[in-house]
């Protein structure tokens, strides 16, 4: 291989944008050179580097587009979700948990009825009872409750401070 075709070949490596190419590559590369350090021998180790290379690109394409399709739903119903019921989602993550008592909901300043109503509506949010048997209580969505907590800012929001509880 001359300087020239070296460089090239360097430069395709290093400039990839594909993210399954990118760990093939890598993942090859070790296979290969794991089977050389192992067998010391290098037609062997190139064998292994050029199957393990497609092999390893198909495994990581399929990985990782199965996770990119289990995050995307979420995002855009979240994007979906209109101002009242976001702002009832920011009121749940605020407080810390899916599950909030209505009297809690009810003195809340950030959580309007209309945001409840609604996510009850899409099915995001369902009346319940506590463990106690008596309490009754809005649980929110655990999936939207999750994205919710890693998208929304970490703002506590200080609508019960002043309320005994």
């Amino acid at each position: 291989m001359t300087g020239a075709n070296f460089h090239r070949w360097f430069e395709v490596i290093y400039n990839e944008t594909d993210f399954a190419r990118g760990i093939a590559t890598t993942l090859a590369g070790a296979a290969g050179l794991t089977t050389y350090l192992w067998r010391g021998d290098g037609v062997v180790a190139a064998f292994v580097t050029i199957i393990a290379f497609p092999v390893a690109k198909i495994l990581v394409s399929v990985i990782h587009s199965r996770w990119k399709q289990s995050q995307s739903p979420m995002k855009e119903l979240f994007e979906s979700l209109g101002s009242e019921e976001k702002a009832a989602v920011r009121g749940f993550v605020s407080h810390g948990g899916s599950v909030m008592t209505w009297g809690e909901v009810n003195r809340s300043m950030s959580i309007s009825s209309v945001g409840i109503e609604s996510l009850i509506a899409r099915d995001l949010m369902h009346p319940s009872v506590m463990a106690d048997g008596m309490t009754e209580t809005f649980v929110l969505d655990t999936q939207l409750f999750g994205y919710a907590q890693k998208v929304l800012p970490d703002e506590p929001v200080d609508d019960f401070d002043d309320i005994p509880f």
